[in-house]
């Protein structure tokens, strides 16, 4: 039995977002793979050309420290995403994702969303809207969580 993509996304805020007609537009340019545990989905430093969607399952998010040790810095679980700055600005990878478990994935591809840009700005505004808000969420608890370690450190 095959799932649907709206089905698998329909945790995602992103795609809740877009009306019924915009998101059987996007769906087209989406592809779902499974990934197996321990499976390195991104890796640091790569060119990035992709954002996924966590459909099932969980990925480990991993960055060298300044020792070039591997430090996981987060876990990501269903209904949220990986690599929105790649889909953004097209650079390097800043962090390794690996999968925590088995994954089921829905892959967007920076092509297809410039496809978008150039078709249907208007979709593209409400995706480029969501990924910012993603992006900024994740950078508030980033800077939670640095202001709680600067606090741990200073008290011991």
């Amino acid at each position: 039995m095959e799932i649907s993509i709206k089905f698998l996304l329909s945790d995602t805020r992103l795609f809740q977002t877009l009306t019924h007609e915009e998101s059987d537009y996007v769906e087209q340019m989406l592809v779902v793979t499974t990934r197996k545990q321990g499976t390195t989905i991104y890796k640091e430093g790569e060119h990035a050309k992709s954002v996924c969607f966590v459909a099932e399952g969980e990925l480990d998010v991993i960055k060298k420290n300044d020792k070039g040790e591997d430090i996981r810095i987060a876990t990501v679980d269903k209904g949220h995403t990986v690599g929105e700055m790649g889909i953004i600005d097209g650079m390097i990878r800043s962090a390794t994702i690996l999968a925590k478990t088995d994954v089921t994935l829905v892959i967007f591809r920076r092509a297809d969303f410039e496809k978008i840009m150039i078709e249907k700005p208007d979709i593209a505004f409400k995706i480029l809207h969501e990924l910012a808000r993603s992006l900024s969420l994740a950078l508030r608890e980033t800077s939670e969580d640095f202001a709680n370690a600067s606090v741990a450190a200073a008290l011991t």
